[in-house]
């Protein structure tokens, strides 16, 4: 009967130290973190178990057994508690900031929504690296020393890669995975780290490592997109990236970009058939705001 006791002892505080250990470690986490702290989580709760794997063998060792008995109810309850918790956790709505759905599409023409339109895109290689982690960090400290808040997942398969798990507020400037765009908003920038807007809705920013995103800054973006457009009836096509330069005279709002000085990028007229017809220089912002709209496919 006491060994039954002292196994039963042994079993509840392993399975106690695992659960708790786990369920406090969890904790850190937010809701909707998703796949990026499940690691952290299971490490400590290996090391709960472990230790409460000890103190069983120790109590089963050298304790009365009223103190066993008394130990296993009292820990048996105390199971309980994080098990309500979790399930409650699990089916409780989340009400974080609403995003989209992982496999939606956000166009892929965009205009300046905000009064900050930040230094370019990051793109991320999502054919070479399967997870793209989000960071609230400490900026003094290197990328190493921080447990990512949450993800975004990649899944390869027939038709090329998919978004397996995406957080509940992932909302990009730009994700057609199917043209090989993936694109956040870059809003700042130090050595190891890039700021990102993540949810073009709400303006929310969290951080990636700067060594697994490609920084793609405002001219060299432009100079790759299909074509640009004014957005502002007075920004005029003008023969010299000057505001008081002779207009050209032009039907047409339909530009490709071909080269970029500072705020103005020299571009060709097109026809409704996409053929230049003409050229000129446009402004294509003023300070931090954007005075075009672009279009990454035809």
């Amino acid at each position: 009967m006491r060994a039954v006791r002292n196994a039963l002892l042994i079993i509840i505080l392993t399975l106690s130290g695992f659960i708790l250990a786990g369920w406090i470690s969890s904790l850190t986490f937010p809701k909707g973190s998703g796949l990026a702290g499940p690691g952290t989580v299971a490490g400590y709760a290996m090391f709960g178990a472990f230790g409460g794997l000890l103190l069983g063998i120790i109590l089963a060792l050298k304790a009365p057994a009223r103190k066993i008995i008394f130990i296993n109810i009292i820990f048996g309850l105390i199971l309980i508690i994080p098990l309500v918790l979790t399930i409650r956790r699990i089916i409780t709505t989340d009400k974080q900031i609403p995003g989209m759905e992982p496999n939606a599409t956000v166009p892929v023409f965009w205009q300046q929504k905000s009064t900050k339109m930040g230094l370019g895109m990051v793109k991320p290689d999502f054919y070479n690296d399967r997870v793209l982690y989000f960071y609230a960090p400490n900026l003094e400290k290197s990328v190493d020393d921080h447990t990512p808040i949450d993800s975004l997942v990649f899944a390869k398969n027939e038709l090329g890669v998919s978004i397996s798990y995406a957080p509940p507020w992932f909302y990009p400037a730009h994700v057609k995975l199917d043209y090989d765009i993936l694109y956040f908003i870059a809003i700042g920038r130090t050595k190891d780290w890039v700021q990102v807007e993540v949810n073009q809705q709400t303006g929310l920013t969290y951080w990636l490592d700067a060594s697994s995103v490609t920084m793609v800054y405002w001219p060299d973006f432009l100079l790759n997109t299909f074509l640009i457009e004014s957005i502002i009836e007075t920004n005029i096509l003008r023969v010299r990236p000057y505001d008081n330069a002779s207009m050209v005279k032009t039907a047409s709002n339909s530009f490709e970009p071909v080269e970029v000085k500072n705020e103005w990028v020299r571009v060709k007229v097109l026809d409704d058939d996409f053929n230049p017809v003409g050229e000129g220089w446009l402004r294509w912002k003023r300070g931090d705001e954007l005075l075009i709209r672009y279009f990454l496919l035809s």
